[in-house]
């Protein structure tokens, strides 16, 4: 009501301060003097307790290491692959130089070859017509100026244009397609398991012994804890200081790069089809458009750009050191923490683990298996994607070097 004072209960709040703090920083007056005072007297409330390891100063200068390191040598491997992109071009142009040849002097053979096809019967001999031809010219007795190889390309061409052997299709064709819809599948579902991996609860932790036996019955606290990566990646950081900087280098290699690398995927699928759409149209004279050729040239270049990236992101995907990291911590844990305190009187409290004050485990549940299956379809949707795309860039090389030849 207005017109009474405020009242503060300052005695209490001292007393209740102090009795805390002696009780805090001189353990043996609680159970001496403590208890007596306490005897009869009920106390309600609550509290939070929290288990944690800090890391240590030389863990830090390891995530600055492994950084470093993969940093070093993505860009080692960038640099290799201009100067061999150098060297490819270079040893294309030295091919068209060698392979130059006058027009006159092709004439010439294309007319001679398939006259000597024309005269030749098909049944006279166990040997195809342009073999004939090409037996005659090279064991013939008259001098020829020519080289071999120009022999070899006229013969070639008359084949060709003779109809007695139509060209057959490429075995690999049903293989392409095959690889590009069993990578367009992977990819479009990849980002939904890996998203659902790294939020789906994964590992457990486990905490026995005498003290939190206690602690369990006495003020009912709960050791049993289930972590997804998302939340282990947090609890890494939850000292703060320098172990931010350990929850950020945790979190790169588990969360971070693997969602980039399926987002990055993703795209890279669904560009396929405007690009292949895009394409079909510009190759038609009728259909083809200012506005679908910047279309197609933005498009493929952006899948162009795609690539290298997944491929990048491929060093900042580590569930697979994360697995073998599990499988150990799962063998160890138990007996490296075992050791850290040991008493009668644990004993007392929990016979079943002995005189171990504290044991934890962490280990993996069931669920880790999706962890697993999202890291395969990641890697395979990867590597196929890396495999069309030297086998696309390699093709316009080969149809280059075909007319040139």
């Amino acid at each position: 009501e207005i017109g009474k004072a405020l009242v503060i209960h300052y005695p209490q709040c001292i007393a209740c301060k102090t009795l805390v703090s002696n009780a805090y920083t001189h353990p043996d007056w609680t159970t001496s003097e403590g208890k007596d005072i306490m005897e009869g007297i009920e106390l309600g409330g609550g509290g939070n307790a929290q288990l944690r390891v800090m890391g240590m100063i030389g863990t830090y200068f390891f995530c600055a290491s492994v950084i470093m390191s993969i940093l070093l040598s993505l860009l080692v491997d960038v640099l290799d692959e201009k100067d061999r992109k150098r060297v490819e071009d270079d040893l294309m142009d030295r091919k068209s130089e060698l392979e130059f040849i006058l027009p006159g002097e092709e004439e010439e053979d294309d007319l001679q070859l398939q006259e000597n096809v024309m005269g030749s019967s098909p049944t006279s001999s166990s040997t195809p017509p342009p073999w004939n031809a090409f037996h005659q010219r090279h064991h013939s007795t008259t001098p020829s100026p020519r080289s071999a190889y120009r022999v070899t390309n006229s013969f070639q061409f008359a084949t060709n244009n003779s109809g007695l052997h139509p060209p057959i299709p490429s075995p690999t064709t049903n293989s392409h397609l095959l690889k590009h819809v069993i990578m367009c599948l992977l990819s479009i579902i990849s980002l939904p398991f890996v998203c659902y991996a790294v939020t789906l609860p994964t590992m457990q932790r486990l905490v026995y012994g005498g003290g939190p036996r206690l602690l369990h019955e006495v003020l009912g606290m709960e050791w049993e804890q289930e972590y997804s990566l998302i939340t282990l990646v947090k609890t890494t950081g939850d000292a703060g200081g320098w172990d931010t900087f350990l929850m950020l280098t945790f979190g790169m290699f588990v969360v971070a790069g693997p969602i980039i690398r399926a987002v990055c995927l993703t795209i890279h699928a669904c560009l396929g089809i405007p690009v292949a759409l895009l394409q079909d149209c510009i190759e038609r004279p009728r259909h083809r458009t200012t506005v679908r050729m910047a279309l197609y040239h933005a498009t493929s270049k952006l899948q162009k750009v795609l690539r290298p990236t997944i491929d990048f992101l491929g060093a900042f995907c580590s569930w697979e050191v994360l697995a073998v990291a599990l499988i150990m911590i799962q063998l160890e844990m138990p007996s490296i923490t075992s050791t850290i305190k040991q008493d009668d009187k644990c004993q007392e409290a929990d016979p079943e683990h002995g005189r171990t004050c504290i044991e934890i485990e962490f280990n993996a549940l069931d669920t880790f298996l999706i962890v697993i299956v999202s890291f395969f379809i990641l890697v395979v949707a990867s590597g196929i994607a890396m495999s069309l795309a030297s086998s696309d860039d390699e093709q316009p090389l080969l149809q280059e070097g075909e007319k040139r030849y």
